[in-house]
């Protein structure tokens, strides 16, 4: 599979990726192009899925992260992750940021939701 994407070329909306990604599994599939726009990315040659990192090392992920508007009430752990893009939870049914990036160097949006604290906010870029 060359690659796979969103409207206007952009990364596909969460509620739709982890569908995809079963079907990648199943199929045994391998990703040639635009791995960013998968959830997937490279790490020293290896190819890991955003959504399910080793909990053992840090990873430093070069993009944008939108998991708006997936009716989402609680985050995938990404706690062990720089970001160097922007990170947007906003319009989801979330009640805590558990699972938010390490460090987020971009904008960091979680408007719209059920927040009952703001315990696990990211840090920001130094």
């Amino acid at each position: 599979m060359h690659q796979y994407k969103g409207k206007q070329d952009k990364i596909p909306k969460f509620k739709y990726i982890l569908a995809v990604q079963k079907v990648i599994q199943e199929q045994k599939l391998k990703i040639m192009e635009d791995v960013e726009n998968t959830f997937h990315f490279k790490k020293n040659g290896k190819l890991y899925n955003l959504l399910d990192l080793p909990k053992n090392e840090e990873f430093i992920f070069n993009g944008d992260i939108d998991l708006s508007h997936s009716n989402s009430t609680k985050l995938p752990d990404l706690s062990n992750v720089i970001l160097e893009g922007n990170f947007n939870c906003s319009c989801n049914q979330l009640f805590s940021l558990k699972g938010t990036p390490k460090i987020i160097k971009g904008s960091f949006n979680c408007s719209f939701n059920k927040l009952n604290t703001l315990d696990c906010v990211p840090n920001a870029s130094p």
